[in-house]
């Protein structure tokens, strides 16, 4: 693998979520332990930044809400990202922190959606 980086090795699938009117958090989607490397926000987005609430141990199957803890760097701060109306947020930077190994993720808007809000978060998947 020398000379190559992460993202060349794979390609992207695409997974859509909803966070509804008048809510913060997401439904929760199945991550199956891949990375995820980008999100997709709508035109229609009310500007909020955005949290993360995930579990790595319990199947997506079988989660349920008291089993979601919120995502925290290595410094144990809350990962956090500014979030706007149709902006494309990419977490491949060496500074970003890496977002893996989760059974399964939720998006929470900081602010309520003020209409449902369909987010596309992208995971990595290995290129065979």
């Amino acid at each position: 693998m020398s000379g190559q980086s992460l993202i060349s090795n794979v390609v992207p699938k695409a997974v859509t979520i909803t966070i509804a009117t008048d809510a913060k958090l997401s439904n929760a989607v199945n991550c199956q332990g891949l990375v995820l490397i980008g999100i997709e926000l709508p035109a229609t987005w009310t500007t909020s930044n955005i949290t993360f609430r995930g579990t790595a141990i319990v199947k997506h199957s079988d989660a349920v809400a008291a089993d979601y803890k919120d995502l925290v760097d290595e410094d144990n701060a809350l990962i956090t990202w500014t979030a706007v109306a149709q902006n494309q947020i990419l977490l491949t930077l060496p500074a970003t922190p890496m977002i893996a190994g989760l059974q399964s993720i939720r998006i929470r808007s900081v602010t309520d959606q003020e209409a449902n809000r369909t987010v596309t978060l992208l995971f990595a998947v290995p290129n065979p």
